[in-house]
């Protein structure tokens, strides 16, 4: 199996688990839940994270961006949740 495919799989399955869980404590917003690491499909983070996933590491320029898209990310999720 490809490892990008591997590694959505993965992703997906573990973005169901922590729904399940999520409504099953029953105190966490929805919206929430379905945000909870959005981050990782994105063009940036997604082959770096692919790659580190099936332990071939990844470039570290490459990694640096993934990082800095994923603070810009949470700053403005967390901006938008102030409001």
């Amino acid at each position: 199996m490809n490892t990008y495919i591997k590694y959505l799989r993965s992703t997906l399955k573990h973005k169901w688990y922590l729904l399940l869980a999520g409504l099953r404590i029953g105190s966490i917003p929805l919206w929430r839940l379905i945000v909870h690491d959005l981050s990782k499909f994105s063009r940036v983070e997604f082959p770096q994270y692919a790659c580190w996933y099936m332990g071939k590491g990844g470039n570290k320029d490459e990694w640096a961006s993934a990082s800095l898209t994923t603070s810009r990310f949470y700053l403005c999720q967390r901006l938008t949740y102030v409001r």
